[in-house]
């Protein structure tokens, strides 16, 4: 396989249309990955809803205690927050230090503000 990846769509919208393959077995280049996950990026975009730009308030799925890293990325420009997620596997976010900064304010003032509370009893 050689060139720009494009993917075809059908006349609706909802099936990518792909070319036959030879054998089935194609060959790609470093360059060729990258242009399949850029038009796969985009199919996604197409298929699916856009996320929501903000938390919606809705109930999400709560992962109690996950393991977590935090480091330097090697550019030494941003802080690397890697949270392991029991569907998905781990998810790494690379973080503007201003941003890591507030969030790691703001987890320290929620956490500060749990244990400054008084415990309940029990009835």
């Amino acid at each position: 396989m050689d060139g720009k990846v494009e993917l075809v769509f059908s006349k609706d919208g909802a099936t990518i249309m792909s070319p036959a393959i030879g054998s089935g077995e194609v060959k790609l280049t470093p360059s060729e990955v990258r242009s399949v996950i850029t038009a796969m990026t985009a199919a996604c975009e197409k298929f699916f809803p856009p996320l929501d730009a903000e938390p919606t308030g809705k109930i999400e799925p709560v992962i109690p205690d996950p393991r977590w890293y935090v480091q330097v990325d090697r550019t030494e420009t941003f802080v690397l927050l890697g949270i392991q997620d029991p569907r998905f596997g781990w998810l790494t976010y690379s973080l503007p230090t201003d941003s890591a900064l507030q969030a790691s304010t703001y987890i320290e003032q929620a956490a500060t503000g749990i244990l400054g509370r008084p415990k309940p009893t029990p009835m």
